[in-house]
């Protein structure tokens, strides 16, 4: 299975697992031949994270010290049931993907073409203005990612996220392909800008709100299309996905594809939700509820490409709770993912030792 691209699931705090999971994909191999990555919610912020150059040590330390539930912002009278303004959160990202693209040019001349080596010069105009953004603190876009992707593919990666246009409901991609021009942290803000939490991030005249709502697994083909003419195929996309022992998307990920059985059964809390939502002034021509069960039916049909990452016990918005355990769940998804991918022969048990370390 030559995967090539990998969606992350929106889950709140329960990304927690990510950085994990992530070390797994690394250290698997796996992650050299991917092409692309797409995110919902914290999988869009996990995402940026990660196509910017992280290693997994770096998105492990930025975890391990970050807190997220102090970066949603302030809240006015004014506006205190659309949120928070999500502004520590948007600062949060451009200074992490700003330090990460300045780490890959620490200790290169991008000047001296003998420095920098011959797969930089056809970019090299390109890579000196992502230089000086970066210097001066400017926004840094889907399009400079792609140029970097382009020049460095193992360390940098295509992005696309999602996000729900406030006026119309519509599910909205930012990525290189449709909007090459727009901040890649601001489109991971309105990504998670879950409504009553982050109030609505305006983006080229329109505001925008949690993609979650629409498609909280970003990963059908047209997300990872950089040109027109790309072809994306289903099989070459890994999903990451949250579940919780005996949820809808356990049941999705140990069901057969076939299995006609109802996932997922709407419940009194979430009519509650879809009430709050409209309060709010978000106008969906669709149920959540109705979207959810659309991604836990694309799992069930695509189990077979899905990492299965254990969040039981974590709840979405418990980030002071994750804060204190956050090394147990590091551990917890990289073996997950670790697992999951030495059952589908895609690598081998590393060493030895290696289930001895589940222990420890």
């Amino acid at each position: 299975m030559p995967y090539k691209y990998i969606a992350f699931m929106g889950g709140g705090a329960r990304g927690v697992v990510y950085p994990g999971g992530y070390k797994a994909l690394v250290d698997s191999g796996l992650y050299k031949g991917i092409e692309g990555i797409s995110g919902c919610s914290i999988g869009a912020i996990s995402s940026a994270i990660i196509a910017s150059g992280s290693t997994p040590e770096q998105f492990r330390e930025i975890s391990s010290k970050t807190n997220f539930s102090l970066l949603l912002g302030s809240r006015s009278r004014k506006t205190l049931l659309s949120g928070a303004d999500g502004k520590p959160l948007l600062n949060f990202l451009r200074e992490v993907i700003k330090n990460n693209i300045l780490s890959f040019f620490e200790g290169k001349n991008i000047f001296d073409i003998k420095d920098i080596g011959k797969s930089f010069t056809q970019n090299k105009k390109e890579l000196e203005t992502i230089f000086y953004k970066c210097k001066q603190n400017k926004s840094i876009t889907f399009k400079d990612l792609y140029i970097l992707h382009k020049v460095a593919p193992y360390r940098f990666k295509n992005l696309s996220v999602n996000a729900v246009r406030k006026d119309t409901g519509e599910s909205k991609i930012f990525n290189y392909k449709n909007t090459p021009d727009v901040e890649v942290s601001i489109a991971c803000l309105a990504s998670g800008a879950l409504p009553g939490v982050i109030r609505p991030v305006k983006i080229n005249g329109y505001e925008y709100v949690d993609g979650g709502l629409h498609d909280n697994l970003p990963s059908a083909p047209k997300y990872f299309k950089t040109h027109k003419k790309d072809q994306v195929k289903k099989s070459e996309i890994l999903l990451m996905t949250l579940s919780r022992k005996e949820g809808p998307m356990y049941k999705a990920l140990h069901s057969t594809p076939t299995s006609g059985d109802s996932l997922y059964s709407p419940s009194r809390k979430d009519e509650l939700k879809q009430y709050g939502i409209e309060h709010l002034g978000i106008n969906l021509d669709y149920k959540v509820t109705d979207r959810k069960k659309s991604m836990y039916n694309k799992v069930r049909l695509n189990n077979s490409n899905a990492i299965e990452l254990d969040i039981t016990g974590i709840s979405t918005t418990d980030f002071k709770s994750t804060n204190k355990r956050k090394d147990e769940y590091f551990y917890r998804g990289y073996f997950n993912t670790y697992d999951s991918l030495i059952k589908k022969r895609i690598c081998k048990k590393p060493d030895n030792n290696y289930d001895l370390r589940k222990f420890f």
